[in-house]
């Protein structure tokens, strides 16, 4: 059992209830056993809502942060989980007192943790959190549209500090196979199916060989390509940043060892010009990280390693394949659903948050029609 802060205790029918804030590393990282169990219980059990996905993010990016996860037992029993954090950030210019999820660029999304059908409990979990934490702004950031408890949340949420904003978050692409013979090509226009088959065919007279990838060193061996892609010259991968190359370290001989990890790559002649990273776990395969070498982009190695992806996973009992991140127009070809996601505000009657919500539902507003303005102007410009 985990020490921490304790609410007082909620008699109930089901039996004595409390909430617990885990504001301790150690408390946080020795709830492993228990944590899964609720993951598995609640339906939802995907790699970045357990333990290992956010013990590993932690390690990486908790620095200059302090963990403020609400824990609700029943009992000795956990029943619900906000997976919360409290940390210095800046809104609009102001530097601010947070607390958000343990979550950011390289989290999917993110969600309160409770068992089926109790979804009301979520709302006090976070307001738990809030009762004992100094802060200016909430923020939660991708949760899906299609959570359950969204709704119960953002009530619980409505009636504190200034005022509760949820506004649209992600628009993430996901693909649903109907069985082992389901064609992920079929949903490709003639269009698009005539420009893959001139993709392969480049490559193929390039040598070109796409596999999955194993070993210990697998996250070495996808480097390379990172670091020659177009994305690494703008600073947006992994290799970038020292803290979410940690991150990804310390996950990915996690991930292999519960069978999670599938990294595939393509080969031009033996030398390595594209990636993807995912993470599979209950039929659903989620992509985390894509990359191809910029050198041979006219070859098109990413879209055709994406290619090859797609056609095996139905034959490997994946029932839904997330493509994660934005509705970008690669994804768009394959004709995916659209999972929405929401990013909810609440600000605190603190000075920064009082001027926050204020610069949120009063100046934006006001402003954005001008900067639309100026954003069509200078496209039109660029035109010229």
């Amino acid at each position: 059992m985990c020490e921490g802060d304790t609410a007082g205790p909620d008699r109930s029918k089901a039996g004595p209830v409390e909430i617990r804030l885990i504001q301790r590393e150690e408390d946080l990282l020795a709830m492993e056993a228990e944590w899964n169990r609720l993951v598995a219980a609640s339906g939802r059990d995907l790699p970045f809502l357990r333990h290992e996905w956010f013990a590993s993010w932690w390690r990486a990016f908790g620095a200059a942060a302090r963990p403020c996860v609400a824990a609700e037992f029943r009992g000795s029993e956990l029943a619900g989980l906000a997976p919360l954090l409290r940390r210095g950030m800046v809104l609009r210019g102001v530097p601010v007192r947070g607390v958000t999820f343990l979550a950011n660029q390289d989290s999917p999304r993110c969600e309160v943790i409770v068992e089926p059908g109790r979804e009301a409990a979520a709302g006090p979990l976070v307001r738990a959190a809030l009762e004992r934490a100094r802060w200016d702004v909430l923020l939660l950031e991708n949760v899906a549209a299609d959570w359950p408890g969204l709704s119960a949340l953002t009530r619980a949420l409505a009636g504190l500090g200034r005022g509760l904003l949820v506004r649209p978050g992600l628009s993430s692409p996901y693909l649903r196979f109907r069985g082992p013979d389901d064609s992920a090509e079929s949903r490709l226009s003639s269009k698009a199916r005539k420009t893959l088959r001139n993709i392969r065919n480049r490559v193929r007279r390039l040598g070109g060989v796409a596999r999955e990838l194993d070993g210990p060193d697998v996250i070495e061996r996808i480097e390379p390509v990172m670091r020659a892609s177009w994305k690494f010259r703008e600073g947006k991968t992994p290799a970038n940043r020292a803290d979410r190359w940690a991150f990804f370290r310390d996950l990915t001989p996690r991930a292999r060892a519960l069978g999670w990890l599938r990294v595939w790559g393509l080969f031009l002649q033996g030398r390595p010009a594209a990636f993807e990273y995912h993470l599979a776990h209950g039929g659903v395969e989620t992509a985390l990280l894509a990359d191809y070498d910029a050198g041979l982009a006219r070859v098109s190695p990413g879209a055709c390693l994406d290619a090859e992806i797609l056609g095996e996973l139905p034959g490997r009992g994946i029932t839904e394949y997330d493509m994660a991140g934005s509705a970008d127009p690669y994804k768009l070809k394959w004709r995916p659903a659209i999972r929405e996601h929401r990013r909810i505000l609440v600000f605190n009657r603190t000075a920064a948050g009082r001027f926050l919500h204020l610069v949120e539902t009063v100046l934006v507003p006001r402003l954005r029609p001008l900067l639309d303005r100026a954003a069509r102007a200078r496209r039109g410009g660029d035109r010229g």
